[in-house]
Order: structure tokens, then C-alpha cells, then sequence
């Protein structure tokens, strides 16, 4: 099946895309108009048509939106110390998160175990235990391992999206967000990093000098603050997902129970008749 087109998907790709392949022209457009002056936009060089830049810029933005998009799940693994079985000691997952840590400052715990054990701790704890039970396969005591917490999890988030077209669209929905906030995140960290080259690609640069070296230092510290606020509100949103989607789990839960009681009583009466 062909996944769903819809403006906000396309211009939050666009969005992404665009920070990023703009931030690049900018801060390497000294080397541009150097040896790519076309590119560039030299006035003094044969250019491209308006039409034609707006195209590239375009169609460029939105492919670099869709990469940046399929790898923007390594944001929440730099964000967050994941508790899945097996997964915290995979070398490469501990390596990125150091790689990350100046962006990310603190490495927080799985999200997924605390919005777990706020509903244990809750008036719902015997409805929430009851749904664990059938859609993650597990007990209520099992299910405090954070380990085990953050399979749960994924059973729940998973059979939410198998109850029906309105539970797969309320998953999606509340991850959006997430999506969003990971792709804006690693779209500043490369910025960073973009940054950071140009002052090597300036060396390569003999007569086209934009801008100085101290407003060159200061887009990239205002670059890396942005991606340390970006990290920090990442963190925010898939702590507000873990919760918010075992909630609509509960929700469709007590809504397919009901049906199922109903339907039960009619077959009931209908025997008895």
C-alpha cells in the first residue's frame, strides 16, 4: 500500500529539508561562488533562471526532508537510555549516544517504563492491567522490569495500530510530533557539523569573502543552541507519546471490550429466546 500524501507531511518534509539546504548554501557560499558561481546566485556569473532555482530548491528541500526522515529514529536513541532486552548493550547505540551527548547534554531514561508505571499507580491500574494482559501479553508485576516495559509497549503500540483504521490513526497521530521533533533535531546537528566545515572549505577560497570569521563562529554557537533546545523539546514530545498513545490504547480497549460484551449478551438472549 502506498503510504498517505498529505499537506502537512509534505510541507513538514519540506520544512526539515529546507533548513538544511539553505544553512548549507549559506555557509559555504564563499566556496560556492568560488568554483560553483552558477549555484552560488553570482550576479556577475551566467546563473540559473529564477524558475529553475526555485525548482531545484524545491525539489531538493523535499529530498533532503525524506533522508533526513529515515534516519531521524537515531535522535531518540541518542536522546534516551532504551531498556528493550540486549538493546543497551549494543556497542554502536553506546558509541552514538557519547557522539551525541554535547547535543543532547543528559541521556534520560526509557520514557516508555515511566508512562507504564504512572497507570499502575493510577485509579485505572485494574482496567490498564487487564489490557496489558491481552494486548501485551504479560502481568502487571512482569511488566515493572524495565525491560519488559519496553516490549509491553511496543505489543500495545502495535496492536492499537491492528484495531482498526481510527486506532492506526490515532498511533500515527501521536507519533507525528515525535517524527517532527527527531527530523528538526538531527536537520540542526548537521548544521552543526556543516558549519564547522566551512571553516575548512574557506581555506579553499581566494578572493569571495562573505562574512568574517567571528560571525562564521557565531552561526554555528547559535546552531548548536538551537539543536540543544531542539534536543531538549525532542525529549518532551516522545515522553508525551508514551503516554499519550497507551491512553488511546486504554481507550479503543475498553471501546472493543464493550462491543464484545454486548455481542455476547445478544447471542446470550437470543439462545435463551
Amino acid at each position: 500500500m502506498w503510504p498517505e500524501l498529505s499537506i502537512e507531511r509534505f510541507f513538514d518534509k519540506f520544512v526539515v529539508g529546507g533548513i538544511v539546504f539553505l544553512g548549507t548554501w549559506y555557509l559555504h557560499r564563499p566556496f560556492l561562488l568560488e568554483y560553483f558561481p552558477n549555484v552560488a546566485g553570482d550576479a556577475s556569473a551566467q546563473g540559473f533562471e529564477a524558475e529553475v532555482a526555485i525548482l531545484l530548491f524545491v525539489v531538493g528541500s523535499v529530498a533532503l526532508g525524506v533522508l533526513i526522515g529515515h534516519v531521524a529514529d537515531v535522535a531518540v536513541v541518542a536522546c534516551f537510555q532504551e531498556a528493550g532486552a540486549g538493546k543497551q548493550d549494543r556497542p554502536y547505540r553506546e558509541w552514538f549516544r557519547k557522539m551525541s551527548r554535547p547535543f543532547t547534554i543528559k541521556v534520560l531514561p526509557d520514557p516508555r517504563h515511566r508512562a507504564i508505571n504512572r497507570y499502575l499507580e493510577s485509579p485505572r491500574r485494574a482496567e490498564f492491567t487487564e489490557m496489558l494482559g491481552h494486548w501485551g501479553l504479560t502481568t502487571a508485576e512482569y511488566v515493572r522490569v524495565p525491560a519488559e516495559a519496553a516490549i509491553v509497549h511496543q505489543h500495545v503500540v502495535a496492536r492499537l495500530k491492528a484495531s482498526g483504521v481510527a486506532g492506526k490513526e490515532a498511533a500515527e497521530e501521536a507519533f507525528e510530533p515525535v517524527a517532527f521533533a527527531a527530523a528538526i533535531f538531527v536537520a540542526l546537528a548537521a548544521l552543526v557539523f556543516i558549519g564547522l566545515s566551512s571553516f575548512i572549505t574557506v581555506l579553499a577560497v581566494s578572493k569571495h569573502k562573505v562574512f568574517p570569521f567571528a560571525v562564521r563562529l557565531l552561526i554555528v554557537v547559535m546552531l548548536y543552541g538551537a539543536t540543544v533546545i531542539a534536543g531538549y523539546s525532542l525529549q518532551r514530545r516522545v515522553r508525551h507519546f508514551c503516554s499519550a498513545v497507551l491512553t488511546a490504547a486504554l481507550h479503543y480497549f475498553r471501546e472493543m471490550s464493550s462491543s464484545t460484551s454486548a455481542g455476547t449478551a445478544r447471542s446470550r438472549g437470543g439462545h435463551t429466546a
